[in-house]
């Protein structure tokens, strides 16, 4: 007997590609904003 297929829905499809999308972008995010930064610019 072959077990039933299971499905994600559309709307779960949704949530997990966007957690992946934002999860990449703030972990690039740092990367593209200290790029310009002076090596002193943490203090002020």
């Amino acid at each position: 007997m072959k077990p039933p297929q299971e499905r994600i829905a559309n709307r779960q499809l949704f949530y997990f590609l966007f957690m992946m999308r934002t999860t990449i972008v703030m972990a690039t995010l740092p990367v593209l904003t200290a790029a310009d930064a002076l090596q002193d610019a943490w203090i002020s």
